[in-house]
């Protein structure tokens, strides 16, 4: 049970941190820019500062004040964290 809710966690948070806007065919996004980091904000307010505070530095990574829009800014922290999220969803991507 526990392993369940921590691979549907993982899941959730990774789908909505790449749900980047994606273009169509005619290189037109179907939803604004802000929308998707809008997300991927709350995703990680919601699910991931809990444990990924200043306070509690869980496995020595701290989110608080990192915003994933701008994960070029910090690429070594958002790469850890989608390592970490594809470890525990078991993909060999």
């Amino acid at each position: 049970m526990h392993r369940r809710f921590w691979v549907g966690t993982a899941a959730f948070v990774w789908a909505a941190l790449s749900a980047w806007a994606v273009p169509d065919a005619a290189g037109r996004q179907d939803t604004p820019p802000s929308a998707p980091a809008a997300r991927q904000q709350q995703t990680v307010t919601s699910y991931c500062l809990t444990c990924h505070n200043a306070r509690a530095k869980t496995g020595g990574l701290v989110l608080e004040g990192l915003d994933p829009a701008d994960a070029p800014a910090h690429p070594d922290v958002w790469e850890k964290v989608i390592r970490k999220v594809r470890a525990m969803l078991g993909s060999r991507h």
